[in-house]
């Protein structure tokens, strides 16, 4: 019997030493054979919205209308959303590349230098007496 367990214990141990970690929720990267960051399919929910078809009625609409299709709404503009902010991020990591490969030599200078409190363009006849 203390065999059994001291063996079970040993495979538990080997088992939690050997494993890979796990994410828990899955998060935007870069998956393989693509260019840029796009949503992981772990956006689901656990349960299927159509449970709900089951609970109590307690309102003038059926139960799809007043639990199901909002649920679905939702999941689909929260991935419109998570589409839209993916290529957001894509575009400005782009951006960001391309303006640290332009050389200093190609920046046009940024004009006149700036001077605090002058209010001259403002009031022509204010000068120093």
């Amino acid at each position: 019997m203390i065999k059994k367990i001291v063996l079970g214990c040993f495979v538990g141990l080997g088992m939690l030493v050997c494993s890979p970690s796990a994410q828990a929720q899955g998060y935007s990267s870069v998956l393989p054979g693509t260019r840029f960051a796009q949503p992981l399919p772990y956006n689901r929910p656990p349960l299927s919205p159509y449970l709900n078809l089951y609970r109590e009625n307690r309102g003038p609409l059926s139960n799809y209308h007043t639990y199901v299709r909002p649920q679905f709404e939702l999941q689909r503009i929260v991935n419109q959303q998570d589409r839209s902010i993916l290529y957001l991020q894509n575009q400005s990591a782009t951006l960001r590349r391309d303006i640290q490969t332009i050389p200093q030599s190609e920046v046009a200078p940024t004009g006149n230098r700036g001077q605090f409190m002058n209010y001259g363009h403002y009031y022509p006849d204010n000068r120093p007496r």
